[in-house]
């Protein structure tokens, strides 16, 4: 199983961003962020997209911020061969001035009942490979620390190219883009617990990654249409997918628009919100 493209999880991230903007917005008032805070965050992007918020807002910015080097989407496997490397981000120096950021090295981990808040995205759920995920979250976590993690349920770009991939190579292999197992709530649930966060101390509530507009929608159609040609171009059938490409495209845009122009529709990557806090004897 491998991870959607990165271009596309690139194409994704003003949407993402977007996104997660909502959740912290929504659960800001009784997360207790403020100057005193020592936080982790599961990549770059998402410790821009905090401080540039918590600016916007007005709001205290934490003491620390921790990122691991070890992405959070760990659920993955490795990347296909056909997928194109991207080189690592670095940190927006002008971000880096104004906030305590720590990149940790691939030795490093985080320190346990050190974080008041950890904040995290993970791309594709498989229990094998969250669960010690969300278990390292939950140690690194001080008494009453918070936990705010998303984690995709259903990504249609992936159920895209995994339709149109295994059609066109039915008699070679099977596609090797996956989306994985589609989770439900009871997993997410199962697994907080397992992970050690009590049970009354675990929110769940499922929101959408939100692409719409004719702009928004196009670019990234042009970069699914980029990945099939190169994908099965490799196979020598580079023309296959173009025949089954539309209608897949079309019935996964209009099932949130209807009729009507492209940019009045929507394309949406379903998540998990997940809100848990870390409870011991000593928060009794």
């Amino acid at each position: 199983m491998a991870s959607t493209p990165e271009s596309i999880t690139n194409a994704l991230a003003p949407a993402r961003q977007a996104f997660y903007q909502s959740i912290w917005q929504e659960h800001f008032p009784k997360l207790n962020l403020n100057g005193s805070s020592k936080i982790s965050v599961s990549d770059i992007e998402m410790a821009e997209t905090l401080l540039s918020w918590l600016k916007d807002s007005s709001h205290d910015l934490p003491k620390s911020i921790s990122i691991p080097s070890s992405p959070s989407n760990i659920a993955s496997s490795p990347t296909s061969p056909t997928q194109p490397q991207f080189p690592p981000k670095t940190l927006d120096p002008t971000l880096a001035k104004i906030a305590n950021i720590t990149l940790l090295s691939e030795s490093e981990t985080l320190s346990d009942d050190s974080l008041t808040h950890a904040f995290a995205h993970i791309n594709i759920y498989h229990h094998t490979h969250t669960l010690p995920l969300l278990k390292q979250i939950f140690y690194s976590l001080i008494p009453k620390g918070i936990a705010v993690i998303t984690i995709t349920k259903h990504n249609p770009l992936a159920s895209i190219l995994s339709s149109i991939l295994s059609t066109s190579s039915r008699r070679n292999s099977t596609s090797s883009f996956d989306e994985g197992y589609i989770s439900t709530e009871q997993d997410i649930r199962d697994m907080a617990e397992k992970a050690g966060f009590e049970v009354g101390k675990i929110r769940i509530s499922e929101r959408r990654i939100e692409v719409k507009g004719k702009e928004e929608l196009g670019r990234l159609r042009g970069e699914m249409e980029r990945i099939l040609d190169m994908a099965v171009g490799q196979r020598g059938d580079a023309q296959s997918w173009e025949r089954g490409f539309d209608g897949v495209w079309e019935k996964e845009v209009g099932k949130n628009g209807g009729e009507g122009a492209e940019g009045e529709r929507s394309l949406g990557v379903e998540c998990w919100v997940l809100v848990a806090m870390k409870w011991d004897l000593l928060c009794a």
